[in-house]
């Protein structure tokens, strides 16, 4: 109890007089910070002048049972800690700041050697010594912040200061793992690199503040100047602007006795200048050039409790520095020093600004990272600050695995950076591939501190959507995209006829779910993937050109039903090395077309039906097969019914397998037939008689413009 006992009675005399707000804050203490931290924490507090602190980390008071604050300590303990801290001032007031927070282990499994060792060290010794001049790592597995800032934490580096810096002050740090699983908050003591000792000349007198003389001894006597001998223990008021001289003597010495001296410089000036180093460097400014030969020696002020201010030593000029990711503004407080003799302190005002501005906000007509139309990107930062832009080439790419794609995305380069004019960007997809972008950008800020680069990426595919009904559920609405595909039928016609032209890449056996008609340009693409049409379910083409390539079309119905799997109106249909088939319970038809335009490549028809199957009919349309394989099945059976228009037959394989049917129905049509197989297989039916089946059947009205190559077989 009795060391409080200063401290109560000054606590008793503020209560009793009404005195202004205690100037201790939460804003003095350094450390601890409230949190939830993997590591002990120190306690670092700013003094103020004059101030006495206390401390207790048992919630109770510390003016009655807590601890003198001499000086950052650590405090050992784990799980949770509240420390509570009282001041007390030189004029009696108190201030209370309490601080709780909770140490917990924080499991390092998988973590790097280094990443190991760095969170040993802070947990073994939270505060740091670190000498001006030299590295401290912090591991790229963290980011990390100074004084806390939540904004801006940045990832590991290695920090350094100039080894000039004469600046001494306490750095909180506060660093977290990347991946999210702890938080070490520690200090770092900064000190000079090297500094003189300093030297003071015993003088027997005294000067306060650069105008106060204490003449401190009767022993002695003074003369100022030249002015009469006068006794010690007196003040004198001085004017600096112009040299004084001091000189004393024993006190009733003869005239000849030794007479000493001293010369009182004018008070000189502090200025702040920079160097090419970005530090702040600070000199005194002699009021007189050439003044003398003894220089001005700077040194922290006496009496000075701030932790903040002049390294302990003396030097010739003063640097203050800070840590890349810093902004420190303060004044420079310096002791000023003449022949070993404190004169006062001098002041000057600076600020060192290696914050880097936040990195820039790249903002996006989409907020996915693949858009089926152009994208319109603009970049802003910080008032005042420039931005810089790189965009790499545009990537055309097919799209393959996840993985693979990311592989070759992170590869890109963005190429040379070039000052952004504030106007959008825009990104297409280049031919009908899907395209990739890349963009970095950073921010220059006034002082020339760059901020970290923001990173964009964009995958823009005009033309190509995804069908993947077996795409795991997501959040996510389909859009279509590779990793967002549509994952219904429905959801792709909606989109086709919502587009002017687009590429449909279909995977897996798609059951279509309905009838649909599309009314906009598409290509479906497959890999001998199916399409599974239902009864009563067909796809209706209008007014539009549609390509199908390496699908199976598959229609089954299990009762009367004469929908037809393909009706096209009007449009250009092409059906390149595609399977189409389709089992009907009565009559059946695969294909109907009217003025419209058909290519059939490579493709293979079968139709079955009891009573009567057609595999495609046409009217007035213009229809071309090339390689294909075309059959029919049912009593009474048509491979092709033509009706008009032309019709070109190449290097095919027709099939019929009926009663009465023929391969080629052609009614006032224009046709072209050459190196084609027309085959039957006649169904007999007893006392019926002989089936009627034809390969090739034409009117009168029919031109056949080439006929040649073809064979007939079972007719």
């Amino acid at each position: 109890m009795k060391i409080f006992l200063r401290a109560l009675c000054r606590l008793l005399l503020g209560a009793v007089l009404v005195l202004p707000a205690a100037a201790f804050s939460a804003e003095n203490v350094i450390s601890p910070l409230p949190g939830v931290w993997g590591n002990v924490q120190p306690l670092v507090l700013n003094v103020p002048d004059g101030s006495e602190l206390y401390y207790s980390l048992t919630g109770s008071d510390p003016l009655l049972s807590g601890f003198a604050y001499d000086g950052p300590v650590i405090i050992e303990q784990k799980g949770d800690v509240r420390v509570k801290i009282a001041a007390v001032s030189k004029d009696g007031r108190r201030s209370d700041v309490t601080v709780s927070y909770t140490v917990r282990d924080v499991p390092l499994a998988g973590a790097s050697p280094d990443a190991i060792a760095f969170v040993r060290t802070i947990s073994e010794n939270p505060l740091r010594r670190y000498v001006s001049g030299t590295l401290f790592s912090i591991p790229p597995e963290f980011s990390f912040s100074l004084y806390d800032d939540a904004g801006r934490f940045v990832p590991g580096t290695a920090l350094s200061l100039s080894e000039k810096n004469t600046w001494e002050r306490y750095v909180p740090l506060t660093v977290r793992s990347a991946a999210g699983t702890g938080s070490w908050h520690f200090v770092m003591h900064v000190v000079a690199a090297d500094a003189e000792a300093l030297r003071r000349r015993s003088v027997p007198f005294a000067i306060q503040n650069w105008t106060t003389l204490v003449l401190g001894s009767r022993k002695y006597s003074y003369q100022l100047d030249d002015g009469d001998w006068m006794d010690g223990e007196t003040e004198l008021t001085l004017e600096r602007f112009s040299e004084h001289t001091l000189r004393w003597k024993v006190s009733g010495s003869p005239e000849s006795a030794s007479v000493f001296s001293y010369r009182l410089p004018p008070m000189p000036q502090l200025r702040c200048t920079g160097s090419g180093d970005g530090c702040a460097v600070f000199s005194l400014q002699p009021a007189v050039r050439d003044y003398s030969s003894v220089p001005f020696l700077l040194a922290r002020p006496v009496g000075s409790q701030s932790l903040d201010g002049v390294a302990e030593g003396q030097f010739r000029q003063l640097v203050a520095d800070t840590f890349a990711g810093d902004e420190l503004e303060g004044v420079m407080r310096a002791g000023v020093y003449y022949d070993g003799v404190y004169q006062g302190t001098l002041e000057a005002p600076f600020s060192l600004d290696r914050r880097p501005p936040a990195p820039p906000v790249i903002m996006s007509s989409t907020r996915n990272a693949f858009l089926h139309s152009q994208v319109s990107v603009s970049i802003s930062a910080e008032q005042h600050a420039d931005i810089y832009v790189a965009v790499s080439e545009p990537l055309e790419f097919e799209i393959e695995s996840e993985e693979r794609n990311r592989a070759s995305f992170d590869a890109v380069q963005t190429g040379q950076f070039v000052l952004y004019d504030g106007k959008d960007l825009l990104f297409s997809s280049v031919s009908d591939h899907a395209t990739f972008y890349k963009i970095h950008a950073y921010a220059v800020d006034a002082a020339g501190n760059r901020s970290y680069e923001t990173e964009y990426r964009v995958v823009v595919d005009e033309l190509n959507f995804y069908l993947r009904p077996s795409a795991s559920a997501s959040s996510e609405i389909p859009d279509g995209s590779y990793n967002r595909p549509f994952t219904s039928f429905a959801q792709a016609v909606e989109a086709i006829n919502a587009s002017s032209d687009m590429r449909l890449h279909v995977s897996g056996n798609i059951p279509v779910g309905g009838a649909y008609t599309i009314r906009s340009s598409c290509t479906i693409l497959g890999s001998h993937n199916t399409l599974l049409f239902a009864e009563g379910e067909g796809l209706r083409i209008e007014g539009s050109q549609v390509e199908i390539r390496n699908c199976v079309l598959d229609k089954a119905s299990s009762r009367a039903d004469d929908t037809k799997l393909l009706t096209v109106s009007g449009s250009t249909l092409t059906l390149r090395n595609c399977d189409v088939k389709g089992q009907f319970r009565q009559n059946g038809m695969l294909v109907e077309a009217s003025s419209s335009k058909l290519y059939l490549d490579n493709a293979a028809f079968a139709v079955q039906a009891p009573s009567y199957a057609c595999a495609v009919s046409v009217r007035n349309t213009d229809c071309s097969v090339s390689q294909g394989g075309v059959s029919a099945a049912a009593r009474t059976a048509v491979v092709f019914c033509v009706s008009g228009g032309k019709f070109s037959l190449r290097n095919s394989t027709l099939a019929v397998t009926c009663r009465t049917g023929r391969c080629l129905e052609l009614v006032r049509a224009e046709a072209s037939l050459s190196d084609n197989s027309f085959a039957a297989r006649p169904l007999y039916a007893g006392a019926a008689g002989k089936p009627s089946v034809l390969p090739v059947w034409k009117d009168a009205d029919t031109v056949v413009r080439e006929e040649r190559g073809n064979t007939t077989d079972g007719f």
